[in-house]
């Protein structure tokens, strides 16, 4: 290319031929910057474009040879300071509804209102990086949180099942105790599935155990089954699937240990415990 004046530079500008621009922006910077008069012209692009940008233009080589002054910088292209800030917040504002794009402009003046929007908008809606120690090896995210509502609720389902548990980590204290273990993870369905209906075997892969303990010390073996019985399971359909739980069981060569209680009597921590001392002597017998 060979430009030798700066009226060739405005030629382009008037003439909208963002292309030529574009070409000697990225090729020129020797010449630009032994030039003062070229330097000057070049002055006027970024002026020029930073006006054409708050009157709306839709031209679509237009916002491309914008992008393109943009990414220019600083490598091939030195932008005034000002005139980048406000090409880079033309270009916040233009993608804002494309967050992927936005967030990489916003993160250049992340202090910027329209940047801070951009930026909390961003972290709603996006997998969050968290930074750590190991980054060069481990990369660590979390989900988006695009709402102030806490819909987490409790593991246990009643204060009587959160008391056993309790009492079961003491009496099984040298073993791990897991509450609330889906069926699946624990019993192999292919050694019992043909000695299944095809509802019992629905409801084998819904069918979540109360309290399992597990002998960590033997590959995490399952050893101990225990489901915590209450009214609730009189009731017809219930009473269905808790015979087809003990089915499961039977099948399986496994031990399910119900416990029910009167509805109307409390059951503390310490009754808890001795009871189920006296089921685990009782087994191991």
């Amino acid at each position: 290319m060979n430009v030798t004046s700066q009226e060739t530079v405005y030629a382009w500008l008037a003439t909208k031929n963002y292309k030529e621009l574009r070409e000697f922006l990225f090729r020129g910077k020797d010449k630009i910057k032994n030039d003062p008069m070229l330097s000057a012209a070049t002055k006027t692009v970024e002026d020029e474009f930073v006006r054409l940008s708050k009157e709306g233009l839709t031209d679509d080589d237009y916002w491309y040879s914008l992008e393109m002054l943009h990414n220019f910088h600083p490598k091939f292209y030195q932008i005034g300071e000002e005139n980048y800030k406000s090409l880079t917040l033309i270009l916040v504002n233009k993608y804002k509804d494309d967050l992927k794009k936005a967030i990489r402009f916003a993160n250049i003046f992340p202090d910027e209102g329209l940047s801070k929007e951009v930026i909390k908008l961003h972290s709603e809606t996006e997998t969050q990086t968290i930074e750590h120690d190991w980054q060069e090896y481990i990369k660590i995210t979390h989900n988006p949180i695009p709402t102030n509502i806490e819909a987490s609720i409790s593991l246990f389902k009643s204060l009587e099942e959160q008391k056993l548990y309790l009492a079961l980590r003491q009496v099984f204290d040298s073993y791990l105790v897991y509450p609330n273990v889906a069926m699946s993870n624990i019993i192999n369905f292919n050694a019992i599935s043909g000695q299944l209906t095809p509802k019992e075997g629905e409801y084998f892969y819904k069918s979540v155990i109360d309290f399992i303990i597990f002998d960590q010390l033997k590959g995490y073996k399952p050893i101990y089954f225990l489901e915590l019985d209450s009214v609730w399971h009189d009731l017809d359909r219930v009473e269905e699937n808790d015979k087809i739980k003990d089915k499961i069981f039977s099948l399986a060569g496994l031990k399910l240990i119900r416990i029910r209680h009167n509805a109307n009597k409390k059951i503390d921590e310490q009754t808890f415990i001795e009871l189920i001392t006296d089921i685990r002597s009782k087994l191991n017998q």
